[in-house]
């Protein structure tokens, strides 16, 4: 992947960077972007005030403790582009198995339908779906897919993790790829799938 005039440290997005300020970020088909939440109290931010282009993949790892509410990674950008064989991705990267607030354990649903950036609870052995959250004044395309899918467990009479959340705000939303918060499967006999996540998209016009 490339990334042009990046203020981050290193040569990724890092997660010690709030936020990470650069012009234009391409990560290129068969490599792959860690983008992590931090440990600062906000979402890793990263703003590009060009474009955003994805023909591999990026990681967007979320970061929690046990008592606190996670944080997702929040993507600004003039405009950005999921190519078909590219992929934003935050499957399982929401709290870890049994992990998550009191209330939150174990597939449960929660969070705001219209402003979603809850990460996903973990089942009882499996993550949860981590939180995107994509902001442009031009045209997000999503040719590739957006996921924020719970892992499913794998195991009988156990509890998968729940969907996570993915905001995306843009004029115009097009593109003929998949977008999902979906809880994961439950393994067989006495299991429980993990609840769906959120998914909100503010959009003036769309062409999908």
């Amino acid at each position: 992947w490339t990334h042009n005039n990046a203020s981050c440290p290193g040569l990724g997005v890092d997660a010690s960077a709030v936020p990470c300020d650069i012009t234009n970020l391409v990560v290129g088909q068969g490599q792959a972007l860690v983008a992590g939440g931090t440990q600062r109290g906000t979402p890793l931010l990263v703003n590009a005030s060009g474009n955003i282009t994805i023909y591999g993949m990026i990681n967007a790892t979320g970061y929690y403790t046990t008592n606190m509410d996670g944080l997702g990674v929040q993507f600004t950008a003039a405009n950005v582009l999921v190519n078909a064989s590219g992929a934003l991705n935050a499957t399982g990267k929401g709290f870890a198995a049994g992990l998550g607030t009191s209330s939150r354990k174990y597939g449960a649903t929660y969070g705001s339908p219209f402003f979603p950036f809850d990460l996903g609870s973990g089942g009882s052995n499996s993550a949860g779906g981590g939180a995107i959250a994509l902001i442009s004044n031009g045209t997000v395309v999503v040719n590739g897919s957006v996921t924020a899918d719970g892992i499913d467990t794998g195991a009988t009479s156990s509890s998968s993790g729940s969907g996570g959340s993915i905001y995306i705000s843009a004029n115009a939303i097009n593109g003929t790829g998949t977008i999902t918060a979906n809880g994961g499967i439950n393994g067989g006999a006495g299991g429980i799938g993990g609840e769906g996540g959120r998914i909100a998209l503010y959009y003036n016009t769309t062409n999908t």
